[in-house]
C-alpha cells in the first residue's frame, strides 16, 4: 500500500513539475499527453539507436525476414556463448 502511495506522490509532482515548466499546458490535458507521448517516443527511438549500435544482426530491416530465424539463433547461441563467460 505504501509503495502504491509513493508512486502516486511521485507522478503527481512529476505533472506538477510539468505544468510549472509549461503554464500554457495544464489548460489543455489533450496537449498534456501529446508532450508525454513524444518524450515516450523520443526515449524508445534512442534506446532502439542504442540497441543497435550493439547488435546491427538482429534488425530485420537489414537482415530480411527470409534470414531472420537464422540470425536469431545465431544470437541465442551467442548470448548463451556470453552467459558462460
Amino acid at each position: 500500500m505504501t509503495e502504491e502511495l509513493i508512486r502516486d506522490q511521485l507522478i503527481v509532482q512529476r505533472r506538477e513539475r510539468k505544468i510549472q515548466e509549461r503554464p500554457w499546458a495544464a489548460k489543455d490535458p489533450s496537449l498534456m499527453k501529446a508532450i508525454g507521448m513524444a518524450k515516450i517516443i523520443e526515449e524508445s527511438q534512442r534506446c532502439m539507436k542504442e540497441l543497435n549500435k550493439k547488435d546491427r544482426a538482429t534488425d530485420v530491416s537489414v537482415v530480411g525476414p527470409d534470414q531472420q530465424d537464422y540470425v536469431e539463433s545465431e544470437v541465442c547461441a551467442h548470448k548463451k556463448k556470453e552467459k558462460k563467460d
